[in-house]
Protein backbone atom coordinates (compact mmCIF):
# COMPACT_ATOMS: atom_id res chain seq x y z
CA UNK A 1 0.00 0.00 0.00
CA UNK A 2 2.87 2.40 0.73
CA UNK A 3 3.98 2.23 -2.89
CA UNK A 4 0.54 3.28 -4.13
CA UNK A 5 0.48 6.23 -1.69
CA UNK A 6 3.94 7.31 -2.77
CA UNK A 7 2.96 7.08 -6.43
CA UNK A 8 -0.25 9.03 -5.78
CA UNK A 9 1.73 11.81 -4.08
CA UNK A 10 3.97 12.08 -7.13
CA UNK A 11 0.98 12.11 -9.49
CA UNK A 12 1.72 8.64 -10.84
CA UNK A 13 -0.09 5.32 -10.80
CA UNK A 14 1.27 1.82 -11.11
CA UNK A 15 -0.25 1.66 -14.60
CA UNK A 16 1.41 4.90 -15.72
CA UNK A 17 4.82 3.73 -14.47
CA UNK A 18 4.34 0.35 -16.15
CA UNK A 19 3.32 1.97 -19.42
CA UNK A 20 6.24 4.41 -19.37
CA UNK A 21 8.66 1.55 -18.74
CA UNK A 22 7.10 -0.49 -21.54
CA UNK A 23 7.47 2.43 -23.96
CA UNK A 24 11.17 2.78 -23.18
CA UNK A 25 11.85 -0.94 -23.37
CA UNK A 26 9.82 -1.37 -26.56
CA UNK A 27 12.09 1.14 -28.33
CA UNK A 28 15.16 -0.65 -27.03
CA UNK A 29 13.97 -4.16 -27.86
CA UNK A 30 12.62 -3.29 -31.32
CA UNK A 31 15.97 -1.74 -32.19
CA UNK A 32 17.46 -5.24 -32.03
CA UNK A 33 16.45 -6.57 -35.44
CA UNK A 34 17.27 -10.16 -34.41
CA UNK A 35 14.78 -10.26 -31.52
CA UNK A 36 11.43 -11.78 -32.57
CA UNK A 37 8.30 -9.73 -31.89
CA UNK A 38 6.79 -12.59 -29.90
CA UNK A 39 9.77 -12.50 -27.55
CA UNK A 40 9.46 -8.72 -27.18
CA UNK A 41 5.78 -9.10 -26.31
CA UNK A 42 6.68 -11.64 -23.62
CA UNK A 43 9.50 -9.49 -22.22
CA UNK A 44 7.10 -6.56 -21.88
CA UNK A 45 4.57 -8.70 -20.03
CA UNK A 46 1.98 -9.23 -22.75
CA UNK A 47 0.31 -12.63 -22.91
CA UNK A 48 0.04 -12.60 -26.71
CA UNK A 49 1.62 -10.88 -29.69
CA UNK A 50 -1.79 -9.52 -30.73
CA UNK A 51 -2.20 -7.78 -27.35
CA UNK A 52 1.26 -6.26 -27.64
CA UNK A 53 0.54 -5.13 -31.22
CA UNK A 54 -2.70 -3.39 -30.17
CA UNK A 55 -0.93 -1.64 -27.28
CA UNK A 56 1.99 -0.64 -29.49
CA UNK A 57 -0.26 0.75 -32.22
CA UNK A 58 -2.12 2.81 -29.64
CA UNK A 59 1.11 4.22 -28.24
CA UNK A 60 3.09 4.76 -31.44
CA UNK A 61 0.50 4.95 -34.22
CA UNK A 62 1.93 2.02 -36.16
CA UNK A 63 2.43 -1.69 -35.82
CA UNK A 64 5.65 -2.94 -34.21
CA UNK A 65 6.71 -4.43 -37.55
CA UNK A 66 6.14 -1.15 -39.42
CA UNK A 67 7.96 0.82 -36.70
CA UNK A 68 10.89 -1.60 -36.84
CA UNK A 69 11.07 -1.34 -40.64
CA UNK A 70 11.01 2.47 -40.52
CA UNK A 71 13.62 2.47 -37.75
CA UNK A 72 15.87 0.12 -39.71
CA UNK A 73 15.60 2.31 -42.82
CA UNK A 74 16.36 5.46 -40.81
CA UNK A 75 19.28 3.75 -39.11
CA UNK A 76 20.67 2.57 -42.47
CA UNK A 77 20.52 6.08 -43.91
CA UNK A 78 22.46 7.49 -40.95
CA UNK A 79 25.16 4.85 -41.38
CA UNK A 80 25.48 5.63 -45.09
CA UNK A 81 26.22 9.32 -44.50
Amino acid sequence: MAVHRHLARSGETFSSVLNSTRVQLAHQYLGNQNRPLTQIAELLGFSALSTFSRWFSGEFGSSPKAWRTAHRNTHSRHEAT
